[in-house]
């Protein structure tokens, strides 16, 4: 008898569970609870920017709003709908903050979950959050293209690539003043 290799279900797209009739949070937290900032920046998936051009900004906003109230759930005070959709419409408006992924909200929500916010949470607690995952999102996407750019450069490294460059100009340099003092006899 053989066994079968129980293949676990590829989880559904993020977008379709946000921007579902009926948000369901706990499937949010199924399928991308361990959803971490480096995983989050190598998805494929598009900016919140595109899909609010893609399927309407009134609708991601609504969508968005749900995402905050239910991570509001978690506080003492949860965050009625207008103040959610504040911060959708803040996020929506914002250039920087408009380029963050669906995955990336989700990161901050958790990380708004498991940090140490006191009392309410607040529109202004959640942008603020988003604000310094930003900048962190930054400055992690600089250094993960400078660690790419250097993997990729024939592996040599930057001395060793340095010091070939100077050689072969070097060498150029001579090969030049070796024909002008070949043509010099010529031209006496």
């Amino acid at each position: 008898m053989q066994l079968k290799k129980r293949s676990t279900p590829e989880p559904p797209p993020l977008v379709e569970l946000i921007t579902a009739p009926h948000y369901k949070n706990r499937l949010v937290v199924q399928h991308y609870g361990k959803m971490t900032m480096q995983s989050a920046m190598n998805t494929k998936a598009p900016t919140v920017g595109k899909l609010s051009r893609d399927q309407g900004q009134d609708h991601l906003i609504e969508s968005l709003g749900r995402v905050f109230v239910a991570t509001s759930m978690y506080f003492d005070k949860p965050l009625n709908t207008p103040e959610a959709e504040i911060v959708a419409v803040e996020i929506l408006n914002d250039y920087e903050m408009s380029n963050l992924k669906l995955e990336d909200i989700v990161v901050v929500i958790k990380e708004i979950k498991e940090s140490e916010i006191y009392g309410r949470l607040t529109a202004n607690k959640i942008i603020k959050h988003i604000r310094g995952y930003w900048e962190r999102r930054l400055k992690a996407a600089v250094s993960d293209s400078i660690n790419n750019s250097q993997a990729n450069k024939d592996g040599a490294e930057m001395t060793e690539r340095v010091k070939k460059t100077i050689a072969i100009a070097a060498a150029q340099l001579n090969r030049v003043d070796y024909t002008r003092n070949q043509n010099k006899k010529y031209l006496k």
